[in-house]
């Protein structure tokens, strides 16, 4: 980028400062995209899960270096900086899993544990960054509905 290592510490006080600052900023972003689909509840649960999941595609596509970091390397964070992560992390899951729950109390989708459910999602989701490349020949939205597709309505012959 053309900045001296010194001009960077200008700005931040360690490599560590630096880490948290990007994890911070891609877990911000996780947070903004769904909070919105999630409080939607006059959508049905399905279409919000194929919202969430284009939104997280989408953080993921549009950030792709510093979210192989925040996916990565978030643990490396100091205990408070961490703490303040994994809150986020929380708000951003229990955010998937109240998609699931409305989906299950309204009958919507089958009976599941949705922390369970909310956990295969997020793990289909979160592998994204390490085989996703801009120029490949499906884009994210596509992708998110090819694996919405799939994880709503299985691979079982009906």
């Amino acid at each position: 980028m053309g900045v001296q290592a010194a001009s960077l510490y200008a700005h931040v006080q360690s490599k560590e400062e630096l880490l948290f600052l990007i994890v911070d900023r891609v877990a911000d972003e996780f947070v903004t995209a769904i909070v919105p689909i999630a409080a939607d509840r006059g959508r049905p649960a399905a279409q919000r899960l194929r919202a969430a999941l284009h939104a997280h595609l989408g953080v993921v596509a549009r950030n792709l270096t510093t979210a192989t970091v925040y996916f990565h390397d978030w643990r490396a964070c100091d205990p408070a900086r961490r703490g303040a992560i994994l809150q986020k992390r929380d708000r951003y899951e229990g955010a998937w899993r109240a998609i699931i729950a409305d989906g299950v109390d309204s009958g919507e989708l089958g009976p599941c544990d949705p922390h369970a459910a909310a956990r295969g999602w997020l793990s289909v989701a979160n592998w994204f960054h390490t085989w996703y490349r801009p120029e490949g020949p499906s884009s994210p939205g596509a992708i998110a509905d090819t694996f919405a597709d799939l994880l709503l309505e299985g691979l079982i012959s009906r």
